[in-house]
């Protein structure tokens, strides 16, 4: 490859051609922070900048708009090339503060429609939970915003647990990819969403200035938190979520409870509790003490009398049944006395005579015939006899 030696005045030239003649560069709008502005003979001079980029740019004539440093505008106009000092610069022709050209128009459309279609009323918004232990975040992986979030949260709180959902937060495709963070954390087991993204420009915002993020925030589960961009910037995610916090900062804040604090409140709530069960226990004992001692005396003399109540009616039982034993003896020895007198000995013994004939007892005359053979009982004895007669009474 040979090398080829140009003048700067060459080069310049060449690139001020390319610039000249590329269509992208000319009728082309840019927005940014204003610096250095002034006016010069009639024409005005300034930078345009943002946070890792500036330009240069002029505007003459009557072109020339005063502005204000540190203003968002969107600049109409050119890519110029100044052969001279080899710099690029932005011939401005038409200047309009940052937010309010069509995309603003815009924004303030959807904000009508879904403020009438009730997205923005209050009493729908979910609580904000006091104690999250467990939080979603939807913003980039890189960048200040996640390092901030999480720097601010754990001075508060170490135990806190985050869950990052990294998404896009500008240009094409970034407001599919914020809804599809909401979606996913929408049924996942976090307690809150925090939707955050640092400052920027309006067109920066516009995703979430979209309807699909807007009812993606509407219909999700969980609490939404919205901090986006600086606490100037309003964004229709602010309006739709369940609280907006100025910056991803503040968001932390609020979000985030401080366990220090919270275990400090605990355990002077807990030393409370024990001085006052304390000091209670302490100003009842006697009383306990002495309450204790009538229940134990009545219960005492409650005793002692059912037990002589006890004793009076087994003493009482004893001397009925002592009573009732001796009439039954009394009634007992009677009967004997009849079964005795009344038995077959005692009768034998007054001088009758028991017959048995072929063994068979005989109680009447009929049942014996002359010559019958019989046996007579005495009371001491036997005696065998014949039956040599019968005579039946009268």
């Amino acid at each position: 490859m040979s090398l080829q030696s140009i003048s700067v005045l060459q080069l310049n030239q060449y690139i001020k051609r390319v610039i000249d003649y590329e269509e992208f560069f000319d009728g082309l709008s840019v927005f940014g922070e204003v610096s250095n502005f002034k006016i010069s003979n009639g024409n005005a001079y300034f930078d345009l900048k943002e946070q890792s980029a500036a330009i240069s740019c002029m505007m003459f004539g009557d072109d020339v708009v005063k502005l204000e440093n540190g203003k968002q505008v969107v600049l109409f106009g050119r890519v110029s090339f100044y052969t001279k000092y080899g710099k690029i610069s932005f011939i401005a022709k038409k200047v309009e503060q940052l937010g309010k050209g069509a995309l603003y128009e815009q924004y303030l459309i959807l904000k009508e429609k879904l403020q009438n279609e009730g997205l923005f009323n209050v009493e729908i918004k979910k609580p904000i939970p006091t104690y999250s232990k467990k939080i979603g975040l939807i913003t980039s992986e890189t960048g200040a915003v996640l390092h901030d979030i999480k720097r601010t949260a754990y001075k508060k709180n170490p135990k806190i647990n985050f869950v990052l959902y990294s998404v896009k937060v500008q240009g094409f495709g970034a407001e599919y990819s914020i809804v599809d963070g909401l979606n996913y954390f929408s049924n996942s087991d976090v307690d809150l969403i925090i939707l955050a993204r640092g400052g920027g420009s309006f067109e920066d915002l516009a995703p979430f200035n979209t309807e699909m993020v807007a009812r993606a925030i509407y219909a999700c589960e969980k609490p939404v938190i919205s901090a986006v961009g600086h606490e100037t910037d309003f964004s229709i995610s602010d309006f739709v979520a369940d609280l907006r916090c100025s910056t991803p900062t503040m968001a932390s804040e609020v979000a985030v409870f401080d366990w220090y604090k919270t275990t400090q409140n605990l355990n002077n709530s807990l030393k409370l509790i024990d001085n006052l069960f304390d000091k209670i226990v302490s100003n009842n004992y006697n009383l306990l003490c002495n309450r204790v001692n009538l229940i134990n005396t009545h219960m005492q003399d409650c005793i002692q009398s059912k037990k002589t109540d006890f004793t009076d009616k087994v003493n009482k039982f004893i001397q009925k049944v002592e009573a009732k034993k001796k009439d039954r003896l009394i009634g007992f020895d009677l009967i004997s006395l009849k079964i005795e007198k009344n038995s077959p000995i005692a009768i034998l013994k007054r001088g009758f005579v028991s017959v048995e004939k072929k063994e068979e007892r005989i109680n009447s005359l009929n049942c014996l015939d002359i010559g019958d053979d019989v046996k007579l009982e005495f009371f001491d004895g036997f005696a065998n006899a014949k039956i040599l007669g019968k005579e039946f009474k009268k």
